[in-house]
């Protein structure tokens, strides 16, 4: 059976070398079949969809590791998301402007003067 900080090391390495280094080919190596993007799919083909759609809409998306929890095989992260909204998502065009509400539910986007909020199906703590 794997340690935990071989688990960590794994739940690391998906958002250092997938999500913030846009390298898609790695979620073949880490991510398991049975693994669920909601409204996407399963497995590792529908975490690159979802990854490729929103490194398009934030090119300089980055997501930094506050903290990394292991127990038994579960590991639990704390992260903050950075980005500035240039690609669509969403709101059909780029905006320059995005944040993430407060609990890491909602995103909160500018567009044409106006505020477009997005009720996310993840749940964080202040992306």
């Amino acid at each position: 059976s794997m340690t935990i900080e071989t688990n960590k090391a794994i739940a690391v390495r998906f958002i250092t070398e997938v999500w913030n280094a846009g390298d898609l080919g790695v979620a073949d190596e880490v991510i398991h079949p049975d693994y669920v993007v909601p409204g996407i799919g399963h497995g590792a083909q529908a975490v690159k969809q979802n990854v490729t759609v929103f490194r398009e809409a934030f090119p300089d998306l980055v997501w930094t590791i506050d903290d990394v929890v292991g127990e038994g095989d579960r590991v639990a992260m704390r992260l903050t998301l950075h980005g500035t909204h240039l690609g669509t998502f969403e709101t059909g065009q780029a905006t320059g402007n995005c944040a993430w509400g407060d609990d890491g539910s909602t995103l909160y986007i500018q567009a044409d003067m106006y505020l477009v909020r997005i009720k996310l199906t993840t749940k964080g703590n202040r992306f």
